[in-house]
């Protein structure tokens, strides 16, 4: 037996992997502080030998053998090191669902973990996109939380040949887009380390404040490039046609400003990697005018991410100007709140119980 990274006498099974004392405290190390590496040879990367005496000098490649040899991150922050080593094995499944917060029957909706329901309604839609590549820690963690529309089947029927949708079908696919929206916002939500170490109290405002901008966020995203479509979900999406006939399911001025939000995220050009930072520093966003349990903790949880995005980004123009996109997603919630009051009012929709207690907040509040 030796250590699976370096070669040296193995110590245990370490986070999913028989590794050395060294190995295991370099691979904690890197986790607990969002490290981020650079290989030494940038004309030929990865092709750093880490065993024996020069497992030190390519940080970058250490770190890579770690993952490939099946070390996981999320035993690190599931569970003390003992807890951890005792539950890992040799061959680990690859992770498939972030580990749940403690219960607290007080806050249902972060005790839930839920799976978005599979309706059928309309045919699915495909647009490929690129996979991440797990440079650090916490993007590595970021991949596993990801769930992007593409990694579904392609339709088996173009979604323009079907009939005109009438009001009635538009208000229900919006609906059912956002409640399977705010369902893989509280899990992912769940599966960052620095959100789950916040107190309960911090962690339910910060959801409360920020499920309608970045469920806009996310459907915007998977909107661009804009072709004319609002894709809502894997299962529905609607061509501004439509909004414009039915003013009265879906906000026609609500419409209008994510259709110029969505080309405005094609401009950009905004990666997959900077959409899933940008959507953990929206949600950690701690505004002034709220009384925090600990709002130094949530901003030290903000500032991981904002480093993260620096070096992703490389140009400071660049990251300002995503960073500003906050301020125009603070804005499309006030016609989201309209948009959800006109619904209540005027439909006998029930939504489901996440949901419900997302939207009462948010229909008493008005963000």
């Amino acid at each position: 037996m030796e250590c699976s990274i370096c070669g040296a006498p193995p110590s245990g099974v370490h986070y999913g992997a028989t590794t050395c004392e060294a190995c295991k405290a370099f691979f904690k190390r890197t986790v607990h502080s969002c490290l981020t590496y650079s290989c030494i040879r940038p004309g030929n990367p990865g092709q750093c030998p880490v065993h024996g005496n020069r497992r030190r000098q390519c940080a970058a490649c250490r770190w890579r053998r770690c993952l490939t040899v099946g070390m996981r991150p999320e035993l690190i922050r599931s569970s003390g090191t003992a807890a951890a080593d005792a539950s890992a094995t040799a061959n680990p499944q690859p992770l498939e669902q972030p580990q749940p917060v403690q219960k607290d029957q007080s806050l249902g909706f972060l005790n839930h973990d839920p799976k978005p329901a599979d309706t059928g309604l309309f045919q699915p839609l495909v647009e490929p996109r690129h996979q991440l590549k797990a440079d650090s820690p916490l993007l590595y963690r970021l991949q596993q939380l990801d769930s992007p529309l593409d990694q579904l089947p392609p339709p088996s029927e173009p979604v323009e040949t079907q009939p005109p949708l009438s009001s009635e079908e538009i208000t229900a696919g919006v609906s059912q887009a956002n409640e399977n929206l705010v369902q893989n916002l509280v899990s992912f939500a769940k599966g960052l380390p620095e959100f789950s170490s916040l107190p309960m109290s911090d962690k339910k405002l910060l959801l409360q404040h920020h499920w309608l901008g970045l469920n806009v966020w996310e459907i915007s995203n998977n909107s661009v490039p804009y072709n004319g479509y609002i894709r809502f979900s894997d299962t529905f999406r609607l061509h501004e046609s439509h909004s414009s006939q039915h003013s009265r399911s879906f906000s026609s001025r609500a419409g209008q400003q994510m259709r110029t939000f969505i080309r405005r995220l094609t401009s950009l050009q905004v990666t997959r990697l900077e959409f899933l930072l940008l959507k953990a520093i929206f949600l950690l966003d701690a505004d002034a005018q709220t009384e925090w349990s600990n709002r130094e903790a949530i901003d030290a949880a903000q500032n991981c991410y904002l480093v993260e995005l620096a070096k992703v980004c490389g140009d400071p123009t660049r990251k300002s100007t995503l960073l500003m996109l906050f301020g125009t997603l603070s804005a499309m919630k006030i016609h989201s709140v309209g948009f959800w009051a006109s619904v209540i009012e005027r439909t006998k929709y029930l939504p489901q119980p996440l949901l419900s207690e997302m939207l009462e907040f948010s229909l008493a509040t008005g963000v």
